[in-house]
């Protein structure tokens, strides 16, 4: 497999991965998500195709699995407390992650207020 295949293939998860997200965290239907994951990676490919890009670590972090998961549960009503027995990090540690997912979301939704 050549780096261009490995490049793609990666994509094709992290656009699957921005499906889930969309599901679970902004309650999307499949639907809209196949949808904005498609308009997102025509983007992606019409500004950057052939281009190498960096893209910061912080992204993924704000977006990670596992803080989707330590908020999704904090949504359902699992104490701070609990989630970090459960994760096995600090309350200071959740609270952090519970902050930077609430932001990020709060950020999305205003920036359609002047779309």
């Amino acid at each position: 497999m050549d780096n261009t295949q490995r490049h793609n293939d990666h994509i094709m998860q992290f656009m699957g991965k921005y499906i889930e997200n969309l599901k679970e965290v902004e309650g999307k239907t499949d639907e809209e998500s196949e949808h904005l994951a498609g308009l997102a990676a025509h983007t992606l490919q019409e500004e950057f195709g052939g281009d190498n890009i960096y893209i910061s670590m912080g992204f993924f972090w704000e977006k990670s699995e596992t803080a989707r998961r330590i908020h999704k549960r904090w949504q359902a009503g699992v104490s701070v407390e609990n989630l970090s027995d459960e994760f096995g990090v600090t309350t200071r540690r959740i609270r952090q992650i519970i902050e930077k997912i609430r932001d990020a979301n709060f950020r999305a939704k205003q920036g359609r207020l002047f779309e």
